[in-house]
């Protein structure tokens, strides 16, 4: 009986992940929210009582489910949207990492926190989820540049914050020495392995060919990629996005590589790509109604401080863009940019390995719903001609279009 129950329910949450999907494209509200409050209510009517949150194999689908949404996130990023946005994405990672980390961890650590899960709360409201990124960019206009920028952005700041996350779990005592050349160390390092094991994976799987179950072995192929950076002190994260990089890149690689054989590496077929995408959505829709079940709503004020926090990131984030701004990016799309830093898959695959209380759990849930949600909000707001700064509306509310919003980059 509980395994009908439990499979009765993993179909209902898969259909409703679908309905969400329209709904999200259709009238523009994000299917994460409603995931989340789905899995709210499952919890609360008691249909998820025989999950087991420390069950290892929980913990392995959770690693597959981290392990294969940075593969997908990191395959559509192009070299060259790279190396024409990395200075100015990756600076802008850096400052929002240090700034947003800052001032998060010394509001959480006035509510309360321990210093250490006040300076976890920090670094995971650095993070952009980089799936809901692309969703947001299949529906709303954005100039090749900015697009580039916000995706490369997007995976700079999730890897500094996995590797910084790991590092404090992995290691008691550490120096930011010896941190800044862990980090270095583990980018180069697992930068290398996930090239290296992409060349030979595309090479053998042309020789294997398209019809031979090349996409499952390509998940398999992912598997052990993770696990031998792991096993060699790499970073598991950063090899796959390396490898994915490669992967989606291979044109270009291949007209490098093999002037006299431009066939000899050819990308992931469109048929590949789709299955990929659909596999990636059922690992989305299935870990965000995870998260939701972890709501504790006898504590909801802690879903409020995690709205707070958001708010203030968001600030800090406007700030920095003060500071990156550059001028062949439209200005609305900066505003844009401004919004996007909608948290996700990384706080949820994290707090798992994280282990904090409930008051930590309901916080992260809470910045997750509710930066989605002003994302929600803002989007719209701003296709209409709209800047709906924070700092403004509290100020002085939404004002309309005026040739000045073409003219200043306003907070």
């Amino acid at each position: 009986m509980a395994i009908t129950l439990s499979l009765f329910i993993i179909a209902i949450i898969i259909v409703f992940g679908l309905i969400a999907k329209l709904i999200f494209s259709k009238y523009k509200v994000p299917d994460v929210m409603l995931l989340i409050l789905l899995g709210t209510l499952l919890s609360h009517f008691g249909l998820t009582g025989g999950l087991d949150l420390g069950s290892p194999m929980l913990s392995v689908l959770i690693t597959i489910a981290l392990i294969y949404v940075v593969f997908n996130g990191a395959l559509p990023i192009k070299i060259r949207a790279v190396f024409s946005s990395a200075k100015w994405a990756f600076v802008s990672a850096i400052l929002n990492f240090i700034a947003i980390t800052t001032g998060v961890t010394l509001v959480s650590f006035m509510f309360g926190f321990e210093l250490k899960m006040a300076l976890t709360l920090g670094m995971l409201l650095c993070v952009m989820d980089g799936s809901i990124i692309n969703s947001i960019l299949e529906i709303v206009k954005f100039s090749k540049r900015a697009e580039a920028f916000i995706q490369v952005e997007s995976a700079f700041v999730d890897i500094i914050v996995i590797v910084a996350i790991v590092a404090m779990i992995n290691i008691q005592e550490i120096s930011l020495q010896t941190f800044m050349q862990q980090i270095v160390n583990f980018i180069f390092l697992s930068s290398a392995i996930g090239v290296a094991f992409a060349l030979g994976w595309a090479s053998l799987a042309k020789k294997i060919g398209t019809r031979n179950h090349l996409s499952i072995a390509t998940i398999a192929m992912l598997l052990l990629v993770y696990v031998f950076a792991e096993q060699f002190s790499a970073n598991g994260v950063i090899t796959i996005f390396a490898f994915a990089i490669t992967i989606g890149n291979l044109k270009i690689l291949s007209k490098v590589m093999y002037k006299k054989d431009q066939e000899s590496i050819e990308p992931l077929s469109a048929e590949q790509k789709h299955f990929f995408s659909d596999f990636s959505f059922i690992l989305r829709t299935l870990l965000f109604v995870f998260i939701g079940t972890l709501v504790d709503l006898q504590i909801w004020k802690y879903l409020l401080l995690g709205l707070l926090l958001v708010i203030i990131a968001y600030i800090i984030r406007s700030f920095i863009f003060k500071i990156v701004y550059t001028g062949d990016i439209p200005l609305k799309d900066i505003l844009m940019m401004k919004i996007m830093g909608t948290k996700g898959m990384t706080p949820v695959v994290l707090i798992s390995l994280i282990a904090g209380s409930t008051e930590f759990t309901n916080t992260i849930i809470g910045a997750i719903f509710f930066s989605v949600l002003l994302t929600a909000i803002a989007i719209p707001i701003i296709e209409r001609g709209h800047n709906p700064s924070i700092s403004r509306f509290i100020s002085s509310g939404f004002k309309k279009k005026t040739p000045q919003l073409e003219q200043e980059n306003s907070l």
